[in-house]
């Protein structure tokens, strides 16, 4: 049985692996489709429906005011919130960088929301993209939104937490097995890496080393009549054949 190389496409499936179940552990924040509802019909749910009046009235019908918008169950609002990422700093410990999570307030953050149904949403005419959605500027400081802004801050704000230790962990793991050349390797380092691998590669390792084991047991029973029987074999080949 061939040993089982830690290929780069085996390192990959390894890491990939562990991003699948970073998410398990720690899920990631989701906005809830109510907040996006309420922050939706507090915003300009009303307006547009009361805008498309007013310009179809307005314009008579030459203008078909609801071109300005589309049927979407997402919406896209732009606002400021504390943002994570991952940086180096110096250890003094170690003497070497080391990568940390830091955090900065940026005041144009965007995020698509999920809402419950399709509603109107309004076209970024501006957009290189056909019928991209226009981004509504949220200032989470107005009375009338206020108290589901918090909500949604906090949720992104505990999300962006959450990619940024992801980060730092996968690459943990990138470091951690870019030195081994075989699984087998990897495995008596790491023995959790068994948990990030297809079982079809364990059971190949399992394999060897259970080959290993019988090689060794067939050795030990040899070892012990090898001298005299070896030195029957030498003695009759030095005598040649009759």
């Amino acid at each position: 049985m061939s040993t089982v190389r830690m290929s780069d496409y085996l390192k990959r499936d390894i890491v990939k692996k562990f991003r699948e179940l970073y998410d398990k552990s720690n899920p990631p924040q989701k906005v809830p489709s109510h907040l996006a509802d309420s922050l939706y019909t507090l915003t300009i749910g009303a307006k547009i429906k009361e805008f498309n009046q007013k310009a179809n009235e307005i314009f008579d019908g030459v203008i078909d005011a609801e071109k300005f918008f589309k049927k979407d169950t997402e919406l896209l609002i732009k606002f400021p919130f504390y943002s994570s990422y991952v940086t180096k700093q110096y250890d003094e410990t170690t003497g070497e960088n080391v990568k940390v999570v830091a955090g900065e307030m940026h005041k144009e953050n965007n995020l698509t929301i999920e809402m419950s149904s399709e509603v109107s949403v309004p076209i970024d005419n501006e957009s290189n993209w056909s019928a991209s959605t226009l981004a509504l500027t949220i200032d989470p400081t107005t009375p009338a939104t206020a108290h589901v802004m918090e909500q949604i801050i906090s949720i992104s704000e505990a999300e962006s937490l959450r990619k940024a230790k992801k980060q730092i962990d996968v690459g943990k793991v990138e470091d951690a097995i870019e030195d081994f050349t075989t699984l087998n390797q990897a495995l008596k380092a790491w023995p959790a890496v068994s948990k990030l691998v297809s079982q079809d590669k364990i059971s190949k390792v399992h394999e060897k080393q259970e080959r290993k084991r019988k090689e060794n047991k067939a050795r030990a029973k040899i070892k012990p009549i090898e001298g005299g029987l070896n030195q029957t074999i030498l003695s009759a080949t030095l005598l040649g054949d009759d």
